[in-house]
């Protein structure tokens, strides 16, 4: 079983799967020592990476944050407003 409760940051990659601007949403947990993935959401948008923070929860949510160059700063302060964004 999975355990999300030791994560203490995250990262987001969003690589292009197919032509025509298709992308999926990765999520991983970047802590020192320990590198996973924990949510692939197909296309990127807002209400994609929303999918994971709905799957994680609000309080642990916004104890983490993206760190993904484009990320919208839009986009972090509506999902984790304690966010660090680190290009």
């Amino acid at each position: 079983m999975l355990t999300l409760a030791p994560i203490r940051a995250i990262g987001v990659d969003e690589p292009q799967y197919a032509k025509g601007h298709r992308y999926l949403t990765l999520v991983y947990q970047i802590d020192a020592g320990l590198t996973r993935l924990l949510w692939v959401g197909k296309e990127r948008t807002v209400e994609t990476f929303e999918g994971f923070v709905a799957m994680i929860g609000g309080e642990l949510a916004s104890k983490n944050g993206p760190r993904r160059p484009r990320a919208s700063a839009e986009e972090v302060a509506l999902v984790c407003p304690q966010a660090l964004k680190r290009i």
